[in-house]
């Protein structure tokens, strides 16, 4: 969200520079939320023996994120058809025009197939389709987990993902641009799963070893290293979709770590209320964005008499502000409650149909 917010802040001053730098990794921020994807999903599956079945699963899924996309899309394109529809120079420039194609592309969800739609209607919506697609291997990874261990199925996901990015490339198909059909993101979502399994309650003691920590310390360092380097080369250093290998090991690493109590002080502010509210939102958040920050950019910064560090300063207040006060009761109104839906839905079949009918 920030990311977007300062994007398009004329580098006209220290503090606008400043704050450019600090939030231009976006795409950082996809790799973190598909491996944290891959954690979430996961973690009730380590209490069951069961294979996952395919269509109950992906009915479930449907249900949890399928309706609140739609909806996120329609608001987008009324915000098209009324208040920020015109090329403005922006960033959002790149959402407009939409056409009946790049309609029909996200309402099938294969709009990030498409160098042409991919960032239609609304940019941030291509890592949506992306994340679809992966919901139909999880019964396959979870199966591949069963029989070989989950750090082979992660590495093996990992480099399967990334020969066929490699495939598409050099074919130049199916969009394999950072911002496309990315297939090396199912193994970053393998190594969400793989962390949930390390964080599993008899490894935790392991995790929680001084050398474990040591060692995520300096992976930690390596990828900041590589991320800031990257940046600093204008992305030609090393390609985004690898430095996302490196950005997804080490989000695994983390989120294992957090689990099992080896990073309690880091642990204790991400548990924080506001926190954990602005979790609950995120999706929403994720979804609602972009349109609000063309919103603040045309209708508020842009006509402001603001000197450049004053915009720099209040821009991400106004649009943070913006955004929750948005988000909030998008959550409640459409998201929340296909979220209980699914959950009714994963409940229900979870229990025996003998037990159900009696």
């Amino acid at each position: 969200m920030l990311h977007h917010c300062f994007l398009d802040l004329a580098p006209s001053s220290t503090t606008a520079i400043f704050l450019r730098h600090v939030f231009s990794q976006g795409h950082c921020a996809v790799d973190v939320f598909i491996v944290l994807s891959g954690y979430c999903l996961m973690l009730p599956m380590l209490r069951s023996a069961q294979p996952v079945p395919l269509w109950p699963f992906i009915r479930r899924r449907a249900l949890r994120i399928l309706p609140t996309y739609y909806i996120a899309m329609a608001f987008c394109l009324l915000l098209i058809g009324t208040v920020v529809g015109q090329p403005t120079g922006s960033n959002w420039d790149a959402s407009i025009p939409v056409n009946a194609r790049d309609v029909v592309l996200h309402i099938l969800l294969i709009h990030e197939w498409s160098n042409r739609s991919a960032f239609h209607i609304n940019s941030p919506f291509w890592s949506i389709g992306v994340e679809w697609k992966i919901y139909f291997l999880f019964p396959v990874l979870v199966a591949l987990r069963a029989r070989g261990g989950a750090a082979v199925t992660a590495l093996s996901a990992m480099a399967l993902g990334y020969a066929v990015w490699w495939f598409i490339e050099h074919e130049g198909i199916l969009n394999p641009s950072p911002w496309g059909s990315s297939p090396y993101y199912v193994g970053l979502f393998a190594l969400g799963m793989w962390a949930a399994d390390l964080s599993a309650a008899e490894k935790r003691a392991q995790l929680c070893a001084l050398p474990v920590r040591l060692g995520f310390g300096m992976l930690f360092a390596l990828t900041l290293t590589l991320v800031i380097i990257n940046y600093r080369r204008d992305w030609h250093w090393i390609p985004v979709q690898v430095l996302s290998g490196f950005v997804g090991l080490c989000a695994a690493f983390a989120l294992a770590l957090l689990r099992a109590g080896a990073l309690p002080r880091a642990a204790r502010v991400l548990s924080v209320r506001p926190l954990v509210g602005l979790g609950k939102i995120g999706y929403t958040t994720y979804l609602i964005h972009a349109p609000l920050a063309q919103i603040v950019y045309e209708y508020v910064i842009v006509p402001s008499p603001w000197s450049s560090t004053t915009r720099a300063l209040l821009v991400g207040p106004i649009f943070a502000s913006l955004t929750v006060a948005v988000a909030i009761p998008f959550y409640r109104l459409f998201e929340l409650p296909f979220h209980r839906l699914s959950r009714r839905v994963w409940r229900d079949d979870r229990v025996p149909l003998s037990i159900r009918a009696h």
